[in-house]
């Protein structure tokens, strides 16, 4: 699946909010951040792509 910069954008909101929230099970939280990273180096590297001129910045790694 290819998600746009704009998708990404948004589902880092959920994890983000996952794993700040102290009463969740630590797995959950876990898994949050772990999504999150993933999510953010995925937003990065499109970033990077549209900096460096890529004109295709939805086609994955």
């Amino acid at each position: 699946m290819e998600l746009s910069a704009r998708d990404l954008a948004f589902l880092e909101h959920e994890p983000t909010k996952i794993k700040e929230e102290r009463d969740r099970d630590g797995k959950d939280r876990q898994h949050a951040t772990s999504l999150l990273g993933r999510i953010e180096g995925e937003i990065e590297w499109k970033n990077e792509l549209k900096q460096n001129g890529e004109t295709n910045v939805n086609a994955g790694p």
